[in-house]
């Protein structure tokens, strides 16, 4: 059974605010994408519930990755600018390779 057309004014709040932050993340967006493309059953070549399991895991575990190393980035700027803001003298260094 497909799903019904959505209009624009079915959307709530927080599906205008997920939409948005989704945007702002495409490499997320295209995880999710994906994981729904998985959960789609209708669509491409029939498969055993192992086979749509480990895509789905291997989807999640990509998607964990990604998440976490967005965050991280996050958290070293801020870092980064709270302690510029307590001390204008730091400053960053790269690391040596």
């Amino acid at each position: 059974m497909r799903p019904k057309k959505l209009r624009q004014e079915d959307l709530t709040e927080a599906d205008l605010g997920l939409l948005c932050k989704l945007h702002a993340q495409p490499e997320l967006r295209a995880r999710i994408e994906h994981i729904l493309t998985i959960a789609d059953a209708h669509e491409g070549p029939l498969q055993t519930a192992d086979q749509v399991e480990e895509d789905l895991l291997q989807a999640i575990r990509q998607l964990g990755h990604e998440t976490l190393t967005h965050w991280a980035r996050q958290a070293e700027a801020r870092v980064g600018e709270e302690l510029r803001a307590e001390d204008p003298t730091v400053r960053s260094r790269k690391k040596k390779r």
